[in-house]
């Protein structure tokens, strides 16, 4: 079996010191009485090879840059004892051949930890075909091709250089396969479902709110809770999805501290908001109503108009026929 691991210049010195066994021995799988069977496959010198080698190469000032890549591979258990050394020495050459001997940093087998292993540390170097010149960039190795075919063109090296199969993958490795659609909608419900149980976690309900705020939300005419700022810390404890307790108990301290701050205000300002509405329509009314009498105004004026002056003639009339008659 094999992993590997990727190093920013930060923790390039502790690796190597790990894996030369510079360092204080702080692995407490490291058994001291049998690191005098380690040895290496490498000449260099691991520091000073990977300080001159990286100073050849195009390489981004930056601190979250992968300078340095390292495979463990473990000893098989079907290896026999006299091919112990040639299983890594192979190994080794494989290596050598996918990523260039010449960004070899470290090449050291131990047998003092818990099994036999090979740490093949290197530079993540290619060719920059655009700018012609050598450059780090460890994403340009390590595609999802190369982890996918890496153990078994290890595996088919190792067979033909030992001339017995071993087995490389040791069955806790597993691949992926295509989902039919019925299985995909499965799988889909049951990741919808796990969520809505993430979520209604982290829902904290109305008698919780209120019961921090000690509002009265019916004076509201509504159930929606009022806008609050929170912090940032306060919104990730409740957004993640973890340690929902003690978010529900920071969430009504913060809030029960925000009431108070609100205080009378609040209630004061949501009643002259609904007085405001009150008078507004009673205002609206009365103008309407205004408008109303101003129209039936203008129409009896209209007929006063239209009729008074025939009134008054035939009331002149009738006075004459009086006056004739006595």
């Amino acid at each position: 079996m094999a992993n590997v691991k990727h190093f920013h210049r930060s923790g390039v010195k502790a690796i190597l010191n790990h894996v030369t066994r510079t360092d204080n021995y702080s692995n407490q799988d490291i058994d001291i009485s049998r690191s005098k069977y380690n040895y290496s496959l490498s000449k260099n010198e691991p520091f000073e090879a990977y300080k001159k080698r990286l100073s050849e190469v195009h390489c981004l000032n930056r601190a979250n840059v992968n300078t340095l890549s390292s495979w463990c591979v473990t000893l098989p258990k079907g290896v026999r004892k006299e091919d112990q050394r040639k299983f890594f020495e192979e190994t080794v050459k494989f290596l050598n051949n996918r990523y260039g001997e010449r960004n070899l940093v470290s090449a050291d087998v131990h047998f003092d930890e818990t099994t036999p292993h090979l740490h093949y540390c290197f530079i993540p170097i290619v060719f920059d075909e655009k700018k012609q010149r050598e450059k780090v960039d460890r994403k340009s190795i390590f595609t999802l091709k190369e982890l996918k075919t890496f153990h078994n063109d290890l595996q088919n090296h190792i067979t033909q250089a030992l001339g017995y199969e071993v087995q490389i993958l040791n069955g806790k490795l597993k691949t992926r396969k295509n989902l039919s659609i019925n299985e995909l909608k499965e799988r889909t419900a049951q990741m919808y479902e796990t969520q809505q149980k993430i979520i209604n976690q982290m829902t904290i309900n109305q008698k919780e709110f209120d019961k921090a705020c000690a509002l009265d939300y019916k004076a509201l005419y509504s159930s929606k809770l009022p806008f609050m700022v929170v912090s940032r810390k306060l919104a990730h404890k409740i957004f993640s999805g973890a340690g929902y307790a003690l978010a529900l108990k920071d969430t009504e301290k913060h809030i029960e501290t925000l009431a108070k701050n609100l205080g009378v205000d609040h209630y004061t300002k949501l009643m002259q908001s609904d007085n405001n509405a009150f008078y507004n329509r009673k205002i609206e009314i009365l103008e309407s109503r205004n408008r109303e009498l101003h129209n039936e105004n203008s129409k009896l004026k209209e007929l006063l108009l239209k009729f008074v002056p025939n009134v008054l003639q035939d009331y002149l009339n009738l006075k004459q026929l009086l006056s004739f008659l006595e």
